[in-house]
């Protein structure tokens, strides 16, 4: 299992970046690392963070308390629709499972808004918060996310 992060609005919130800019809100990264172990995930970084580069984004989340593996980011391009970015990531690497967190699953995630393209389908993404840095992820929207999942597998 793969989860694309988004960093902005997921683990950086409104009130970590009262604490500091650019810095992380502990409860979300607790929650990140919760969902991370039971889907034994590995992180993949869909974020403008990227642009930091791999190495550097491991350090700053892996010093936050970040405990799932840091193993890649998405690639800048692909007329920068972040969609498009983890559907190239995801057929590239042969994905079968995968989840995004993004607080802007709406914009340019489900589909391509010039072409109507589908991209990412819901039921792969969880929208954080639905307002600019808000809450973040928490363990409500965790627990929700876990009590659907295996409600499903066990419907299979």
């Amino acid at each position: 299992m793969i989860i694309f992060l988004d960093i902005d609005g997921v683990i950086a919130t409104r009130e970590s970046y009262k604490i500091e800019l650019d810095s992380l809100n502990r409860e979300c990264i607790i929650a990140l690392n919760i969902l991370s172990i039971y889907l034994q995930a590995k992180i993949v970084v869909s974020s403008a963070w990227r642009s930091m580069g791999l190495k550097n984004i491991q350090r700053i989340l892996t010093r936050a308390g970040m405990t799932a593996s840091i193993i890649g980011i998405t690639e800048k391009g692909w007329d920068n629709i972040r969609g498009k970015q983890i559907k190239n990531w995801v057929d590239e690497h042969d994905i079968k499972e995968y989840l995004v967190l993004d607080d802007e699953c709406y914009y340019d995630i489900y589909e391509d808004s010039k072409t109507c393209e589908k991209l990412i389908p819901k039921k792969n993404c969880i929208q954080i918060d639905k307002g600019f840095m808000n809450k973040g992820l928490t363990m409500d929207i965790v627990n929700k996310y876990l009590k659907r999942r295996i409600r499903c597998e066990k419907s299979r």
